[in-house]
């Protein structure tokens, strides 16, 4: 089937003049599908305790909710650290990344940690964020219609001394606020670990991931039932052709 047919289709589908031309009005209408695919968790910011019957997660004093293959942290408070307004930071991060470069974007995830450091075994440990999450993983960070997507680059908050679920750097605060420094910067959000349920101990299988790239896939597979569905009409327009010209030439006899 030609790349022309294959557009009429996406046209089809997408509502859109059916020229089989891919132009402005077509771009726009994809656009607005991916926008739509992520809006539905954008305006969840405060959904139902049982966030749609998802498999909920708990410990340490957090609610993970796995959805699809993501986890996603409802409702709670992020504060900022590093830069030249937070004495305590080295720099150094459990990734390697530094956080001296202003420019550094990021964020500290409370990542339950099994190791040696008595430390950091007493702030993170049981916490529902699995120990195997790689860093670089993308975590997805919303609030007040602010929406940012940075890697997890460090560990922390502390658990046992805060009830903070979130750290994000300088550079990654300052989206939310062009005043943010490690000592004046708090808010509340939610945030998705991008594919954060496959490094559960009993991860769920893959049905409907609803994140963007799920749902442009789930559209893939719809044009390609809308194809085979189009294929059929015409053999049955087809077939019917035949059948009107068998029924004129009995006519006409």
């Amino acid at each position: 089937m030609s790349a022309r047919t294959d557009w009429k289709i996406i046209q089809c589908i997408i509502g859109t003049e059916q020229d089989m031309i891919p132009g402005a009005m077509d771009q726009a209408a994809l656009q607005d599908l991916a926008e739509r695919a992520h809006a539905e968790w954008q305006a969840e910011e405060a959904p139902p305790v049982d966030y749609g019957g998802a498999r909920k997660l708990t410990g340490r004093g957090l609610t993970v909710y796995v959805v699809g293959m993501d986890l996603v942290l409802i409702n709670v408070r992020c504060t900022c650290f590093g830069g030249a307004h937070d004495p305590q930071d080295s720099g150094e991060t459990a990734s390697g990344i530094s956080t001296k470069p202003p420019d550094t974007e990021g964020c500290a995830l409370p990542r339950s940690y099994c190791g040696s450091d008595q430390g950091t075994y007493e702030a993170l440990c049981g916490s529902p964020i699995p120990a195997s999450l790689p860093f670089n993983t993308p975590v997805e960070v919303l609030s007040e219609g602010t929406r940012i997507v940075v890697p997890f680059i460090d560990l922390g908050p502390n658990l046992e001394v805060t009830d903070n679920a979130l750290d994000l750097t300088v550079a990654s605060a300052k989206e939310f606020d062009p005043n943010a420094t490690a000592t004046n910067f708090e808010m509340m959000c939610s945030y998705r670990i991008i594919g954060g349920a496959n490094y559960l101990d009993e991860p769920p299988i893959p049905d409907t991931p609803r994140t963007p790239a799920a749902t442009m896939q789930g559209w893939r597979l719809n044009i390609e039932a809308m194809r085979a569905r189009l294929q059929k009409i015409r053999a049955n327009r087809a077939n019917r052709k035949l059948g009107d010209r068998f029924r004129n030439l009995r006519q006409r006899e």
